[in-house]
């Protein structure tokens, strides 16, 4: 196969143990080119960044399909038999030198802008036991499988489509040249697609930046035949942006003592995403029949913003729902990748039903733990004996104007009242109605285990008074 260098321009960086650092990234570094596209090479060497961070680039001159009769059992094309035949031998190539990792690029490779700060800032965060490498492509299946986040600026990707920009290091190198030699071939796949299906076996440590940092310039495909503008794919921060931000949030809505507690349970045990830590009044551990299932961010937020048993708020509105903004999307993230839906519960989120409305809108559900307030406060006083009973008396009376007026914003399909004796008393039936109304498939171990967790005769329930029974001092 041929191979000529194309001598790159000596890095702007004046840091030059970082240049030599990411100098040494790829043992080589190839770029596919038919011979009889001599422009195509021109072009692509013209958008080389000037600082240009890595070791030489070097020519191949691509397998071409039209030339090079494909054997019968390919049903994909010519172009898209020398694509693959190219790729092939490269891969090859570098096994038979001993190369430990390579970069393949196509000669329609299109680079970002500040594509050298953005590459090595991808390159520092990437695990140290990376594989492959995507710096451009397509994700599919995104809706089923979106790419899984990592880190910050790193994904793991489930089927990335295009091979206009990826590298192959050490063992999955080995690994790939083999899938690629079998005869398994999907009909009408071309080598993308074919590579999909190694991805998707998730063996090996596969990676993608958040943002893509190849796209593919405008001009007319050897392959398709057809002409294409720049096209830069929807990135992993994007699919993951729709992902969660589009994703339902349920909001579980009670006073103090209302209930909710035993209700957030229920969710936590039927795979609702009620957080990773958990503390409050009846305990912090999920496992045991004592856990308020109030997450450590979620309450730490709420009681700054509105302490107990203050009604007015410490924050300025702004801040109020910039800090929930962050929490709320970083559970539905979460949730996301386990696919299950995110829900958190605190009593003083009846007081931020505005932040709730503006963040989550019309992906807001409310599942509502409903009990007569005086019973409520009657348990809350028990609680806190030394606070005034009249201040709590207040303080459960904002909460439930509060609850009642989010309730009141959101149409009525997007609102599930449960009331806390009925979860006690006949808990299954109660967990149906959520489980329909989320529209959500529990196993039926994790059915078991919500119906274990209501328990009346436990403290973290409380025991129901007889309505008319509290009294005021």
């Amino acid at each position: 196969m041929e191979t000529s260098p194309r001598s790159c321009p000596v890095p702007v960086n004046s840091d030059l143990e970082s240049s030599e650092r990411f100098k040494q990234t790829f043992d080589a570094i190839y770029c596919i080119n038919l011979d009889r596209r001599q422009d195509r090479w021109e072009q692509f060497q013209k958008r080389i960044p000037g600082d240009w961070p890595f070791r030489e680039i070097e020519r191949v001159s691509a397998v071409e399909g039209k030339q090079v009769p494909a054997p019968e059992w390919w049903k994909q094309g010519n172009g898209a038999w020398g694509c693959y035949r190219t790729h092939l031998q490269l891969i090859e190539n570098a096994l038979n030198r001993g190369l430990d990792s390579i970069l393949l690029l196509e000669d329609d490779a299109e680079f970002c802008p500040d594509f050298t700060q953005e590459v090595i800032q991808f390159l520092d965060a990437i695990p140290e036991d990376w594989g492959m490498l995507y710096l451009g492509g397509q994700h599919l299946y995104v809706n089923a499988y979106p790419p899984q986040r990592i880190s910050e600026r790193v994904f793991q990707p489930y089927n990335v489509n295009r091979t206009h920009a990826f590298a192959l290091r050490g063992r999955t190198m080995k690994k790939v040249y083999q899938h690629l030699c079998r005869r398994d071939w999907q009909n009408g796949h071309h080598i993308d697609h074919h590579l999909g299906r190694f991805h998707q076996r998730r063996e090996d440590p596969i990676y993608c930046p958040d943002r893509w940092l190849i796209g593919q310039a405008e001009g007319r495909s050897n392959i398709a035949g057809k002409s294409f503008q720049l096209r830069y794919w929807k990135d992993a921060q994007e699919i993951d942006k729709i992902r969660h931000e589009e994703a339902p949030f349920v909001g579980v809505l009670g006073l103090h003592s209302s209930g909710s507690s035993c209700l957030a349970g229920v969710l936590h045990h039927l795979g609702f995403h009620m957080g990773n830590e958990f503390s409050g009044y009846y305990g912090k551990n999920p496992e045991s029949q004592k856990c308020g299932f109030e997450a450590v961010g979620l309450s730490s937020l709420c009681e700054q913003a509105f302490p107990f048993p203050e009604t007015k708020s410490k924050w300025l509105t702004e801040r109020i729902e910039n800090q929930l903004r962050l929490w709320i999307n970083e559970k539905r993230r979460e949730a996301c990748e386990k696919n299950t839906i995110a829900g958190g519960k605190y009593p003083q989120l009846c007081l931020m039903g505005n932040a709730l409305h503006a963040i989550c809108q019309d992906h807001l559900k409310l599942i509502v733990s409903n009990r007569p307030i005086e019973q409520s406060i009657e348990s809350l006083c028990k609680r806190f004996p030394d606070i005034d009973s009249e201040i709590i008396i207040h303080h459960q009376k904002i909460l439930e104007n509060g609850k009642q007026e989010l309730i009141g914003k959101l149409r009525q399909s997007a609102v599930l009242i449960v009331e806390y004796e009925e979860l006690l008393q006949s808990p299954r039936k109660q967990m149906e109605r959520i489980i329909k109304f989320c529209e959500i498939n529990p196993s039926e171990e994790q059915m078991e285990k919500a119906c274990h967790w209501v328990d009346p005769n436990l403290q973290h329930v409380g025991r129901l008074v007889k309505p008319g029974a509290f009294k005021r001092t």
